[in-house]
C-alpha cells in the first residue's frame, strides 16, 4: 500500500500550475503504463514531456539514471527533501519516489503536456491534489467483463507472470503489488477520463 506525505507543491510554486496541462497515467503493476508513455514520447517529444523522478526503487533491468529516472539511495532522498528539493513525495512498495521542483519550475517554459504515472487510485488523488485539472487515463491489462468473469486466483496468477518477468524483486515485494493490483482494480475506472485496456 502506497504512503503518502502531505505536501505537495509549495503554495508559491503550486500557484504556478494551475493551468499547466497535466496528463495521468494510471494502472496497476505490469498494465503498460511505462510502455504507452514511452511511445508518446517518441511519437510527439514536442508536445509531451515526462518528469524528473527521483526514486529510491532497484533499476529494472537495462535501467540507469537519465533523463526520466534518477536512482538515489533512501538518506539522499530524505536529505533533498527535507531541503525542500522534491515535491509529491510518496512511499510506494516500500520505495520513496518525488519529482525535482527545479525541473517542475523549468518545465512550465516548455508548453508541453506533463505526464506523471502511478499504479494506484490514491496516487491518482496526491497528484489530483496538486494539479486538479489534470486529465485520468488510466490502462487496464483485462477488461471489466474479463475481471468479472476470471477467478480471482487466475487473475493473480496473471499479474504474478507479468511482474515477474519485468522486475526482479522479491517474493514479499511481488505478493504485495499483486494484492494492491486486486485493491485498486475496479477503482481505476472510477478514477478516470479515458480508459485503455
Amino acid at each position: 500500500e502506497e504512503e503518502f506525505t502531505q505536501e505537495t507543491l509549495a503554495e508559491e510554486t503550486k500557484s504556478d500550475f494551475q493551468d499547466a496541462k497535466i496528463i495521468i497515467v494510471a494502472g496497476p503493476s505490469g498494465a503498460g503504463k511505462t510502455l504507452f508513455i514511452e511511445r508518446l514520447l517518441e511519437e510527439y517529444p514536442d508536445e509531451f514531456i515526462f518528469p524528473v523522478l527521483t526514486t529510491t526503487r532497484n533499476p529494472r533491468q537495462g535501467e540507469v539514471s537519465d533523463e526520466y529516472r534518477r536512482f538515489v539511495d533512501e538518506q539522499t532522498f530524505l536529505r533533498q527533501r527535507a531541503w525542500g528539493e522534491l515535491l509529491m513525495t510518496r512511499k510506494s512498495h516500500g520505495f520513496w519516489y518525488g519529482v525535482e521542483k527545479s525541473w517542475l519550475i523549468e518545465y512550465l517554459d516548455t508548453g508541453r503536456v506533463l505526464i506523471f504515472d502511478t499504479a494506484s487510485v490514491r496516487g491518482i488523488n496526491l497528484i489530483k491534489g496538486a494539479f486538479p485539472k489534470a486529465a485520468v487515463v488510466v490502462i487496464l491489462p483485462l477488461s471489466r467483463d474479463e475481471l468479472n468473469r476470471l477467478p480471482q486466483e487466475e487473475i493473480k496468477r496473471f499479474f504474478r507472470e507479468i511482474i515477474r518477468t519485468r522486475d526482479k524483486i522479491t517474493e514479499e515485494e511481488l505478493h504485495r503489488r499483486i494484492t494492491d493490483n486486486l485493491n485498486n482494480l475496479y477503482r481505476f475506472e472510477q478514477a478516470a477520463d479515458k480508459v485503455i485496456i
